[in-house]
């Protein structure tokens, strides 16, 4: 019984504190999840305002260059992720369709990017340049977690 109880603990504060990575593509052939995203999604699931300057923000994020550093991780190769993401605003049958942008009206989640300071969730990329896609994909686990 101890022995389990043990295994318990260590499991769960593993996949408490761990990084998730994720790879994300508009043409993913097999993907773990699909996903429908974009500022024109009809009948979204969750609808994410996201950008600089989001007033009542229900947690905030930021962008690291330290990878042991971040929460989420956006990897370069698909061998590399926990999960695989088809996301494109013209995905066909998506498991979830999310609305996001700077100008959503009415949002469940409201999520402000900060350059500098203090931010709940970090996030490290290994592309190049950070999309929105990218950023609000990464950020799956606590857009539920709300």
């Amino acid at each position: 019984m101890r022995k389990i109880i043990t295994f318990l603990a260590i499991t769960i504060s593993f996949n408490a504190f761990s990084q998730i990575s994720f790879y994300v593509d508009e043409e993913l052939p097999h993907p773990d999840i699909s996903v429908k995203i974009g500022t024109s999604v009809s009948f979204p699931d969750i609808k994410v305002q996201i950008g600089e300057n989001i007033s009542f923000d229900d947690f905030t994020v930021g962008v690291t260059d330290i990878k042991s550093k971040a929460d989420f991780v956006i990897v370069k190769s698909k061998f590399q992720a926990d999960k695989t993401v088809r996301a494109s605003d013209d995905v066909s049958f998506p498991d979830i369709r999310i609305q996001a942008g700077n100008n959503v009206s009415f949002p469940d989640v409201r999520i402000e990017i900060k350059k500098t300071g203090t931010v709940n969730y970090l996030v490290y990329t290994e592309k190049s340049l950070i999309s929105m896609n990218d950023l609000v994909i990464a950020l799956l686990p606590a857009l539920t977690s709300i």
